[in-house]
């Protein structure tokens, strides 16, 4: 996902910029106006913005950088025809134009003065004494963006994921450790079929946090 490009360190040092950002200013897209997407603002503490839609210039920043890579970089690249012709044979591999456009972006945009501030953006970045705030980890980053709350049951035989019992099963000693965490000594309400009731209890997470509780 874009974002977590955005807001993790970049693997080369000359591309400083990077943090979880205040605002989060998007379109309607269906990946940005999600369910998902909400939690993992509200667990970055980054506030949701949407344009309007239909406005065009509510979006002018980025439509603007749009402008600038057509007549900048796209325009130059082998296999590049304007919107008025048919489009010409792909000379470019993805790869090869990741590459171009990683060079555009670090050798000239960041480096280019721009016509507002006087300033390229790299120099006016790391001017300003700028700390950005980021997760802890990477991994937390991943978990945030791939893996979405909901509300599971631990049964007797397992976790029920997606429809498929024991697919994320706990082992027997893990079983025992999970009744202890449900709130009991075995749980016991009769004997018998009841020693594990308790893995009727209701858990809001994913299955990856049940497991781990369970395991520790």
């Amino acid at each position: 996902m874009i974002l977590r490009q955005a807001i993790w360190r970049k693997p080369l040092p000359q591309w400083t910029i990077s943090g979880i950002p205040e605002t989060f200013y998007t379109d309607h897209g269906s990946d940005f106006t999600s369910e998902h997407l909400e939690q993992v603002s509200a667990d970055l503490e980054m506030a949701l913005a949407f344009s309007e839609p239909g406005m065009p210039r509510g979006r002018g920043k980025i439509e603007r950088f749009f402008r600038t890579l057509n007549q900048m970089l796209l325009c130059h690249l082998p296999g590049y025809t304007p919107a008025s012709m048919p489009p010409d044979h792909a000379l470019l591999t993805v790869s090869a134009f990741e590459a171009e456009l990683q060079r555009f972006i670090l050798d000239q945009y960041h480096q280019r003065p721009h016509h507002e501030t006087g300033e390229p953006p790299q120099a006016r970045w790391e001017s300003g004494g700028f700390l950005p705030r980021l997760p802890e980890s990477l991994e937390q980053l991943d978990l945030l963006f791939l893996t979405v709350a909901k509300s599971r049951k631990v049964r007797p035989d397992g976790i029920h994921f997606q429809g498929l019992p024991d697919a994320l099963a706990p082992s027997s000693a893990s079983r025992a450790r999970g009744t202890q965490l449900a709130g009991g000594a075995q749980g016991r309400s009769g004997g018998g079929a009841g020693e594990e009731k308790c893995f009727g209890l209701l858990i809001h997470g994913s299955p990856w946090d049940v497991l781990q509780r369970l395991s520790s």
